[in-house]
């Protein structure tokens, strides 16, 4: 009976370490993946007070691991103005493929043009090498226009250039004359008035002569 009551009790303890180990290794072999995204402005002026971006996350399978505060396998990313900013952490738990879509809502604004570019995004977890103590995760983007692979998901909006209309500055008021490119007369007309005063006196002056030569012989 007390072996039979000591096998028990073994057991159970062998159960119980085996659990906690198990657990624990479990608990270990996880993985945090956070993803980059990036807006890019172009244009003049830009929006002000700027403008609040959104950027989607979508897993393709409802099944897939999102980051934390994730509604049913999708993500919005909310970014004002141009700026990086990152994913929240997305765990991983298990060795696996996990693909992803990531792009930009369009925005209210008429005047910008959003970056409709979609990203593919796969992660892959695989064991730690050598001794699978663990998670090693490979995050590749894919976007089909691009050349390269690129490191983050980015999106450039274009706002048209405005190129501001030059103004008349207005009449300050403190008297000044602006030149008309004409050139005043009056000290001609004077010139000429005193002319004809000197004739007229010269003219008078020789009537008055003659009056006195005529006066003269009269007498």
């Amino acid at each position: 009976m007390k072996k039979s009551f000591r096998s028990t009790v073994i057991m159970l303890c062998a159960m119980v370490l085996c659990l906690m180990v198990c657990t624990s290794g479990a608990l270990a072999a996880q993985k945090t993946v956070s993803i980059d995204v990036e807006i890019k402005l172009e244009g003049t002026p830009l929006p002000s007070p700027a403008e609040t971006y959104t950027v989607l996350m979508r897993a393709d399978d409802a099944s897939f691991p999102m980051p934390s505060g994730s509604s049913t396998g999708y993500y919005e990313l909310k970014i004002t103005g141009a700026g990086t900013a990152k994913f929240p952490v997305t765990t991983y738990d298990k060795v696996g493929v996990y693909t992803y879509t990531i792009q930009q809502v369009v925005g209210a604004n008429a005047q910008c043009t959003y970056d409709q570019r979609i990203y593919d995004l796969t992660v892959t977890i695989t064991n730690k090498l050598p001794n699978y103590d663990g998670f090693d995760a490979y995050v590749a983007f894919n976007e089909k226009s691009a050349t390269e692979k690129p490191d983050k998901a980015e999106f450039i909006n274009k706002y048209p250039i405005v190129t501001p209309t030059p103004t008349t500055p207005p009449s300050s008021g403190d008297g000044t004359i602006t030149a008309t490119g004409v050139t005043d007369s009056w000290p001609y007309y004077l010139a000429g008035a005193a002319v004809l005063v000197i004739i007229a006196f010269v003219m008078i002056m020789i009537m008055r002569r003659k009056e006195d030569e005529t006066d003269g012989e009269k007498n």
